[in-house]
């Protein structure tokens, strides 16, 4: 166990109750007036599970008392535990075995599912702690070229791929900070009372803690063009897109690659020799409040030219956390 979550059980046994609550009510909480109720736990199902408190034996909260289970609720509860994203790759770059490079300007989207808090990744247990699990479940990307016509790449998933994560870039920091802010046991009832009179606001609140971070999306696709009807690529290795400094999650005006080229091969020769090899494909990808589950071209193409390639403004821990 962390240092940070080290400390002298309350031998005083807090018991989270009605008094608790209604003290923390009156003082008007984390965030005095600026707070705005607007779902309170109950309405969204949130009501009614208690999480016990490291290094106090007896203590719980109704909120997840483990950062990684924290994020992954708070994420979920402020933006919903489906995300859909629109992108855009504004130069594609693929070489085909003849040695010729096609290059193409592709739109697409991308949904993405929050799982859980904590996993198998990362290289100790803090980080491990602290990963949220993510799940692709959709992917298109469209673009033409003179030398291809229209290239098509689609989500294939009945092939199985590793985790995708997202884990803060300094998980240490993350570690202490949130032991500071929720191991203290002065301010449990103000923060049990904001957490069930407004929780999608009290999350919203906390989610700056856990950037910058590091994100990777695993991705397998089928790959068509106009000008081979009858031939299906498919990745031979699974690609993941990663942004090494995810200011936010879900992303805005955000950029992912691959690590490395990506090698695509003929469906019907998974072990054969490589038909094309993807040198180049920076995407800036932005999430889509309220686009569908299921991704459609003609939904895409309406609405990608939303995505901009500038950098959205981050948003850090200090503009995102409440003052005590």
């Amino acid at each position: 166990m962390s240092d940070a979550f080290k400390g002298q059980p309350d031998r005083r046994r807090f018991m989270l109750g009605a008094a608790a609550v209604g003290a923390g009510a009156a003082t008007g909480g984390l965030f005095g007036a600026a707070w705005a109720p607007t779902a309170s736990a109950a309405d969204l199902g949130l009501a009614g599970y208690k999480y016990p408190v490291p290094g106090y034996p007896g203590a719980s909260l109704p909120f997840p008392t483990d950062p990684g289970q924290f994020l992954s609720m708070a994420l979920k509860t402020v933006f919903g535990a489906l995300q859909v994203c629109l992108c855009i790759t504004p130069q594609g770059v693929m070489r085909l075995v003849t040695g010729d490079k096609v290059t193409a300007n592709l739109n697409g989207g991308l949904g993405v599912s929050i799982g859980e808090g904590r996993s198998k990744q990362g290289k100790n247990a803090i980080e491990q702690a602290i990963n949220v699990l993510l799940n692709p479940t959709d992917h298109i990307s469209d673009g033409i070229s003179d030398a291809l016509g229209l290239i098509s790449f689609r989500h294939d998933g009945e092939r199985g791929m590793p985790q995708s994560g997202l884990s803060p870039l300094d998980p240490v920091r993350v570690f202490k900070r949130f032991a500071e802010l929720f191991f203290n046991p002065l301010r449990w009832p103000t923060l049990a009372a904001n957490f069930m009179r407004d929780p999608v606001g009290f999350f919203r609140g906390f989610i700056g803690l856990f950037f910058p971070a590091q994100q990777q999306m695993n991705f397998n696709v089928k790959v068509t063009c106009e000008k081979y009807p009858d031939l299906v690529l498919v990745n031979r290795n699974t690609i993941a897109m990663e942004n090494g400094n995810a200011k936010e999650f879900p992303p805005r005006n955000a950029g992912y690659a691959p690590a490395g080229a990506v090698e695509l091969v003929d469906i019907n020769n998974p072990t054969g020799p490589t038909v094309v090899t993807i040198d180049q494909f920076n995407s800036v990808v932005s999430h889509k409040e309220g686009a569908p589950a299921q991704l459609s071209p003609q939904f895409v193409q309406t609405n990608v030219s939303q995505v901009v390639t500038v950098t959205s403004a981050p948003i850090t821990p200090a503009r995102m956390m409440p003052a005590f």
